[in-house]
């Protein structure tokens, strides 16, 4: 397998500091990795609660639309027109919130073609291709089976090539560097999704005062 750049440079940098590779510094690595996992699943946790605030907007501007439609308010010419731009102001701020998640959830990840983390190599040695045949008969399909075989071997020399204190510290420094680009992303991603909610939330409360009075006072 072809050694990706930061395998590369990890080897240049420690490179006469193999007494870095100490159980107590394997052990503050894999508390580092751990404390990076529990970041970024907060803010994917959060990111998923802005989600779910903003679908609740939209429900409850189908609400609005269906007062709206009252044959009791079609006199109420002012209440008509800010509830108007009420639900208006809640589907855009909605719609805003929930493109901002799906474009957190499809941004490609650069690090692939620099990184060679070999306890994440088996996301990277099943492709589509094996998954495709892992879900057919094997017994009635030999080629399937052979694809599996060949994606295993590849699996196993991957993790055999890679023995001894430095490499496995290097992965795992690898592993850290990686998951807090993670964190940045989810939470930039985070960021611009409360950044819409705030916005549109403020739009929403300044007009929903004038619908409200106007309906209390039926105009």
């Amino acid at each position: 397998m072809t050694e990706r750049r930061f395998t590369e440079a990890g080897r240049r940098i420690t490179r006469g500091h193999e007494d870095l590779w100490d159980k107590d510094t394997f052990d503050r690595l894999h508390r580092m990795i751990d404390y990076a996992i529990k970041r970024h699943d907060w803010y994917e946790d959060q990111r998923n609660k802005t989600l779910s605030l903003s679908i609740a907007l939209l429900g409850l501007s189908s609400f609005l639309v269906a007062g709206l439609l009252n044959a009791e308010v079609k006199q109420m010419h002012w209440f008509r027109l800010f509830a108007g731009f009420s639900i208006l102001s809640i589907v855009v701020t909605a719609l805003l919130v929930i493109r901002e998640y799906v474009a957190g959830a499809q941004k490609l990840y650069t690090h692939r073609s620099l990184a060679d983390i070999r306890s994440w190599y088996f996301a990277y040695v099943v492709k589509d291709s094996i998954v495709t045949a892992a879900t057919q008969d094997l017994t009635s399909n030999s080629k399937n089976e052979e694809i599996i075989s060949t994606a295993w071997e590849t699996f196993l020399r991957g993790w055999i090539e890679y023995q001894g204190p430095m490499h496995r510290g290097i992965e795992d420094l690898q592993q850290v560097f990686v998951l807090y680009l993670f964190q940045g992303i989810r939470q930039r991603s985070l960021r611009r999704m409360l950044e819409y909610a705030t916005r549109g939330g403020t739009v929403i409360a300044v007009l929903l005062i004038p619908t409200i009075l106007c309906a209390a006072l039926r105009i």
